[in-house]
């Protein structure tokens, strides 16, 4: 097949799979339509998003505050984590965490 030119190498995957194809209808196979693509209206405005773009807007200040990340999962009462994938999701920058930096 590597011998082949590029026109010649599809005509004869196309016999093949054509091929395929017969065998497989004649074993009694059957060939469906699957329904097509249909484009649906946007969902309306959930109150959980309000309530996203709220803690969203509230990491933003803090940051801007300076809090570290840490300070302010404590301060929200939420998990560092979750105030983590927030902040990369939404590209909130954070000043270092002294915890982590100070050495004695």
């Amino acid at each position: 097949m590597l011998q082949q030119t590029i026109p010649a190498a599809r005509a004869a995957e196309a016999a093949r799979i054509s091929a395929s194809v017969e065998e497989f209808l004649a074993a009694g196979g059957k060939v469906r339509t699957l329904p097509g693509f249909h484009k649906r209206m946007p969902r309306e405005r959930s109150e959980n998003m309000d309530e996203r773009l709220q803690l969203i807007s509230r990491l933003r200040s803090m940051a801007s505050s300076r809090y570290s990340r840490r300070y302010a999962a404590q301060c929200l009462n939420l998990k560092e984590s979750l105030v983590y994938e927030v902040s990369k999701a939404n590209g909130i920058r954070w000043r270092s965490d002294p915890s982590k930096t100070h050495r004695v």
